[in-house]
């Protein structure tokens, strides 16, 4: 069955791309998702947003510090701020979210088990993608317990798949 969740998004998703053929209805489909979300967030992402600069000792294009910043400035560096943390938010996701992503990658990683049927570039392949992702989320486990697991992992594999003389 069809999930049009996927296809359209909802209110709290935005529409997922399915094909890159559909790129452009998605793209549409995505404006529209923003669009609709917050409109003062519409504004950094069709404009863009440039830091106001000033010359300062014969030098063109300093940053203007946030509190000299014009009542406008300040208005749109807000909603470029603004954008950039909502966009995090959704990539990233809330401060529970990524507890409970390190919470199972964890427990994904201690009972990390060979597969029937799989090969062992599979097995490999799938337990290096693990300590990747248990990386990209500052979990470290000392060397010594990862090759407890790979260990633990090879016995298991070698006990289901013996090999025959």
């Amino acid at each position: 069955m069809f999930n049009y969740d996927n296809e359209i998004g909802t209110s709290q998703k935005p529409p997922k791309l399915l094909s890159l053929a559909d790129y452009p209805n998605w793209k549409d489909r995505f404006d529209q998702f923003v669009a609709f979300t917050d409109t003062s967030l519409w504004i950094p992402i069709l404009e863009g947003y440039t830091h106001p600069t000033y010359t300062w000792m014969g030098k063109d294009d300093v940053p203007k510090p946030v509190s000299a910043l014009r009542t406008e400035e300040k208005l749109l560096f807000d909603r470029e701020k603004k954008a950039m943390a909502t966009l995090q938010k959704r990539c990233e996701g809330s401060l529970d979210v990524k507890k409970s992503r390190k919470e199972l990658l964890k427990k994904q990683f201690l009972v990390f088990k060979h597969f029937q049927n799989e090969s062992l570039d599979d097995l490999a392949t799938r337990f290096y993608h693990l300590l990747s992702e248990l990386s990209s989320a500052s979990v470290v486990y000392e060397t010594e317990e990862i090759n407890d697991v790979t260990i633990r992992t090879f016995q298991l594999t070698q006990l289901a798949n013996p090999v025959k003389s």
